[in-house]
């Protein structure tokens, strides 16, 4: 007898699309449970209760911050463009003005 496993998916604040209406892939259930703070039907979907996407789509270099280190501890602008639903600081993981990382904390 083979059990067969839960799958659970993990989408990202851009992907909101891609499950609308919220729950066509996604376990409404879950939503509003432990540290989520999704509302189904509406932009805050996929965050946890500061603000924080669950999942980010990365495609550039990307140097991750070192082990047990949050990551809006070593990309400074992290916080900022997560709080601002990615309109501020659309270059979090730049350092533009080399102020928006803190090196010693980056792999």
């Amino acid at each position: 007898l083979q059990r067969k496993k839960e799958r659970k998916e993990l989408f990202s604040p851009a992907q909101r699309s891609l499950v609308s209406p919220a729950g066509a892939l996604a376990e409404i259930a879950l939503f509003g449970t432990g540290n989520d703070n999704s509302v189904p039907g509406s932009s805050q979907t996929y965050q946890n209760t500061t603000g924080m996407p669950w999942a980010i789509e990365i495609n550039h270099n990307y140097r991750p911050p070192v082990e047990k280190v949050r990551i809006e501890n070593a990309y400074l602008r992290f916080s900022d463009w997560s709080g601002s639903n990615g309109a501020n600081y659309k270059d979090w993981f730049s350092n533009t003005s080399g102020s928006y990382r803190n090196s010693a904390n980056l792999q």
